[in-house]
């Protein structure tokens, strides 16, 4: 039978179009029944009844000719059935009696093998026909299909045949048309499939399959887990968001497009998760293809091996530094056998002992030992093989191949356990170098603790923090006057005067770590002060930090200074003396002319107010020169405190307007808002007087000087000054219009001694006094000056402390001086000047008694002691002085009121004052009003 289309069977299109449309449907189609319909059976057309439905890809067509087909149709029946015979599948007709009208060749073979023995399997009872009808052919729901005209489909499983069935009933011209399909290929794969599913749902590497398109169709639960990506974001895409920016997607895009011949691709490559995290994965790529080869999916599956691919590199970067350490270790690595043969020797032993490696395993250790060594070393090593696994230092020396001994540091590990290695490991290093620094380090210690002990400084070594001294010398120990006992273990503060000072400098030592130098005050054991110079360092001891301090004893220096500061100072008065000569014989000039006028009443009574008064004003010139000239010549202890530099500045100015010749002018331009600077103002004093006097013997007769202060930034310092660290400077310029240096005498100015006067004239210790006070004072001094155009001196004084003070103006009343009527001992050896006083005190109504020595003094204030309320007392007393006055008073009544007076107050008494009754000072020659307020003011305390 030729190949026939729908179009050739039907002759009717309507009907055909109804067929047709069974191939448009999904699933399994309702059966669609037309009656009467014409069919083309060869060259004829019979009408027929077609009952159609549609099975997976293929159409069913079930035709039965009507009862009125004319005999002549036969031959095309049998064509018909011909056909029908020929559907691989079994199918059979039923009328409502049970009565097999038709069976196809397949099922009555299917018959037959359910046990069916009737002649013919039409016309037979399928319900008597099989001894016992199976439940494949489901009985109960064909007889539904045939009474209650329904379609029934079902799925059923036969044991004997090991055979599933699926099973199609409809309701066919008063009968049922059942249709029998052998599906147990697809049941088999259908659960071949399942088990498939299964084993892919729960795999734990991740599974997608993709489209020829490379569109993901199907993800399983791993995938979500190693990617990170739920289902309904992953279907739908290409797997090009799972890999990393570096992974190329060429060979993917190829074999999904079909270019690349159809095989399994398998690749280590690199993906990202959702987080962002990359991870390796082990790619396996299988193509899906249709029975004719054709490829229609992809199946990916992605292993993490992330973790191996980490062990793996770790284990090889292991290895490699293994092999690294052992090909570049400075140190040697051997294997010894148990009789002291070398089995493996590392690269090192040719820089080690000259051998090679090679010739290094022809030789017995046991033989390149030292013999005074070996005798030690070798049973050692013998015992390590019979001993548990253990690791031994050891030290010995070993014959270089040269012939010299090296000194050898081995650590020995026993192996034998071990069947690839069996034999001790000996790692070694040559450590020669290192046992000649050690014995050079024995005699340095012996050097360094013979020079430590046998400096003529103190030195200790202590803690930062807390002082504690941890060594000390002997030359601390016989400064301090304490024993080496004694002294570890104290803290520096208990031997320091300014403990604050001292901390502070060891803060700026450890912040700088640098040497530092600075002068501090230390006390003995029995507690006499020591000026010291301190240089201290940061150093290392047992392990720690600490420091180190080399201390000086300057008490002997600083005397000598002084007394040097002494001389100079008398050479400068010595320079003054002339003026100051002039200067005196003129006051005592105006004193004595007016005086000796007022004697012989030669003046007019209404000028004699003028004249006094002109009397007053010389007195009082002469006792501020008086006062000036002791306060520069004194002896004095340094004494450093707030100064104002432009008072001392202004009072030298005065002293020296009234000494140095008329001819030179005096220019001041002084900054009113100048802070204070911490310093000794009587030095202070010296360095002014000292640039000024060397200022007026340059210009000679005539020429200008100029003082100027004023406020500079530590930034703007010259750079020779590499240690100004301080942010602001109080400048002092003094200028003169004299002869001016060359530059070899600028470079010399400042040495001891160095002087371009005239014998006689100078001693060279000005300028060198002058640089040694400034550097005490931790400032700086240049000099510019050129040959012809005078000098230039500039003086920079650290502020320290940021506070303006104004010049403070005593403007004392010139009211009337108050009185009293107390009695008040005076005590004076200079008689014209006691009843001065005496005759003051008693015209404001006091009552005096007197006395012109210190024993005639204490006499009065024992028999007086209770009418007595202040005692004014002069120091320099004959038989008793003032200060024994002060003393014996105060043991007689502590609370009692003593003022004292003097042209001078050494400082070095400042103390005895303190320890006395005196409670205020006057200085000498009295000021009429001064004494009176002063006293007033004591008694009124």
């Amino acid at each position: 039978m030729r190949r026939m289309t729908l179009r050739d069977l039907f002759h009717d299109c309507e009907k055909e179009s109804h067929v047709r449309q069974l191939f448009r449907r999904k699933g399994t189609a309702l059966p669609l029944q037309l009656n009467g319909v014409g069919i083309r059976v060869g060259r004829q057309t019979i009408t027929a009844n077609v009952a159609a439905w549609r099975e997976g890809k293929n159409l069913v067509l079930l035709l039965q000719p009507c009862a009125t087909v004319a005999e002549g149709l036969n031959e095309a029946l049998d064509s018909v059935k011909d056909v029908l015979d020929s559907v691989t599948d079994s199918f059979f007709h039923l009328d409502k009696g049970w009565t097999i009208t038709y069976v196809s060749p397949k099922a009555e073979r299917l018959f037959r093998v359910l046990g069916a023995r009737v002649p013919s399997i039409v016309g037979a009872n399928l319900l008597r026909m099989l001894p016992e009808p199976p439940a494949a052919l489901s009985i109960a729901q064909i007889r539904e299909v045939i009474e209650r005209k329904r379609k029934m489909t079902a799925e059923s499983f036969y044991p004997p045949l090991n055979t599933w069935f699926e099973i199609h009933a409809f309701p066919f011209h008063n009968g049922a048309v059942v249709y029998l399909r052998d599906i147990t290929r697809r049941k088999l794969a259908e659960a071949a499939f399942l088990k498939l599913s299964n084993a892919i749902e729960q795999t734990s590497d991740a599974v997608f399959i993709t489209n020829r398109a490379g569109y993901i169709e199907y993800v399983n639960p791993a995938f979500e887990k190693i990617t990170q990506y739920r289902r309904s974001e992953a279907l739908g895409k290409t797997p090009s968001f799972l890999r990393a920016d570096q992974q190329d997607d060429d060979v993917y895009t190829s074999l999904w497009s079909g270019q690349k011949p159809p095989e399994i691709f398998q690749a280590t490559s690199v993906h990202v998760r959702k987080t962002g995290n990359s991870y390796y994965a082990e790619e396996t790529i299988t193509p899906v293809r249709e029975s004719d080869g054709r490829i229609t999916h992809f199946v990916t599956t992605l292993r993490d091996i992330t973790e191996r691919i980490r062990t793996d590199e770790a284990l090889r970067q292991s290895e490699e530094r293994f092999r690294a350490l052992v090909e570049n270790s400075s140190d040697g690595i051997a294997l010894l056998s148990a009789d002291g043969r070398i089995i493996y020797a590392g690269p090192s032993t040719n820089r080690i002992i000259g051998y090679s490696s090679t010739e290094f395993l022809r030789k017995n250790l046991f033989e390149l030992l030292h013999p005074s060594d070996r005798s030690y070393t070798e049973p050692m090593l013998t015992r390590m093989f019979d001993e548990p696994p253990q690791t031994r230092t050891l030290l010995f020396r070993l014959r270089h191949k040269d012939g010299t001994w090296k000194w050898i540091e081995a650590t020995v590990n026993n192996q034998t356990g071990d069947e690839a290695l069996s034999g001790l490991i000996m790692n070694y290093r040559d450590i020669s170098d290192r046992k000649r620094i050690e014995e050079a380090l024995q005699r340095s210690e012996i050097e360094y603790r013979n020079l430590f002990e046998r400096a003529n400084d103190a030195i200790f070594i202590f803690e930062p923090d807390t002082e504690v001294i941890l060594e000390a010398n002997t030359k601390a120990c016989d400064m301090y006057g304490f024993g080496k006992d004694e002294l570890i273990g104290m803290s520096l503060k208990r031997l320091t005067k300014d403990v604050a000072r001292g901390e502070e400098q060891i803060q700026l030592l450890l912040r700088e770590e640098s040497s530092r130098n600075f002068e501090s005050v230390h006390f003995a054991k029995d507690g006499h002060p020591m000026e010291m110079i301190v240089n201290s360092t940061v150093v290392e001891y047992n392990g720690r930090k600490a420091i180190l301090s080399i201390l000086r004893d300057l008490s002997e220096m600083r005397k000598l200074e002084n007394q040097l500061r002494q001389a100079q100072k008398m050479e400068s008065i010595g320079t003054l003396a002339g003026g100051i000569a002039h200067d005196f014989n003129n006051i005592l000039s105006i004193i004595l002319g007016y005086t000796s006028l007022l004697k012989r009443g030669r003046i007019d009574p209404e000028k004699i107010p003028e004249s006094l008064n002109a009397i007053t004003k010389a007195a009082q010139r002469g006792a501020v020169l008086v006062k000036q000239i002791l306060t520069f010549a004194r002896k004095t202890e340094v004494l450093f405190e707030s100064v104002n530099t432009n008072e001392v500045l202004q009072d030298l100015t005065k002293l020296l307007s009234e000494t140095f010749p008329k001819t030179i002018t005096f220019k001041l331009e002084l900054d009113d808002r100048l802070p204070s600077i911490v310093a000794d103002s009587n030095q202070l004093h010296q360095v002014f007087m000292n640039l000024c006097v060397n200022a007026r013997d340059a210009m000679g007769e005539t020429g200008t000087l100029t003082i100027r202060s004023e406020l500079a930034s530590g930034k703007h310092l010259p750079p020779t000054f590499a240690e100004a660290r301080q942010k602001e400077y109080v400048l002092i310029t003094i200028t003169d219009t004299g002869v001016g240096m060359d530059e070899a005498t600028r470079n010399r100015i400042f040495e001891p001694f160095f002087t371009t006067k005239r014998q006689g004239q100078g001693t060279g210790l000005g300028l060198s006094v002058v640089y040694g006070i400034v550097n005490t004072h931790r400032g700086h001094v240049e000099v510019e000056s050129e040959l012809g155009k005078g000098t230039t001196f500039r003086l920079f004084f650290p502020v320290q402390m940021r506070a303006f003070e104004s010049p403070s103006i005593s403007q004392d009343a010139m009211d009337e001086a108050p009185g009293g009527q107390e009695t008040i001992l005076v005590i004076e050896d200079e008689e014209m000047l006691l009843n001065l006083v005496k005759n003051l005190l008693e015209s404001k109504g006091y009552e005096v008694l007197t006395a012109m020595d210190g024993a005639v003094a204490m006499d009065l204030y024992q028999e007086h002691q209770n009418r007595i309320s202040l005692v004014l007392t002069d120091i320099g007393l004959p038989k008793l002085s003032g200060w024994e006055v002060c003393r014996q008073i105060n043991e007689l009544d502590p609370r009692a009121k003593v003022v004292v007076a003097s042209g001078y107050l050494d400082p070095n008494v400042k103390s005895e004052m303190k320890s006395s009754s005196a409670k205020e000072f006057i200085h000498k020659p009295y000021l009429p009003d001064d004494v009176l307020k002063r006293i007033r003011k004591v008694l009124d305390s």
